[in-house]
């Protein structure tokens, strides 16, 4: 599952990171995956962390909160993989896609 903030995110960073290309295969990739895109957390489900990451990257958690999952996978081990993040009890394991693998 992901929201459409995450999803513009990505597209964003790929363009950015590794051109035009790269952004095609993304998007085709991500159509194949068939991914359930849920709505934005709530203002309450945002505060539930904001405590617990940057500002900019609160919605992330947040979102798998809001969406009921239970893993929470990232390549971002700066802003989103925190000791602080990860020992917090959110019901979420937080961990890139290689240790989910």
């Amino acid at each position: 599952m992901v929201t459409q903030r995450i999803l513009q995110g990505a597209e964003r960073n790929a363009l950015a990171t590794m051109g035009r290309e790269a952004l095609a295969q993304f998007s085709h990739h991500i159509a194949d995956a068939h991914l359930r895109v849920v709505k934005a957390p709530s203002t309450a489900q945002l505060r539930s962390v904001s405590s617990l990451i940057d500002p900019k990257d609160v919605h992330v958690p947040a979102s798998a909160i809001a969406g009921r999952a239970t893993s929470l996978l990232t390549l971002d081990r700066k802003h989103v993989m925190t000791s602080t993040l990860r020992r917090a009890d959110l019901g979420l394991v937080i961990q890139t896609p290689g240790e989910f693998l």
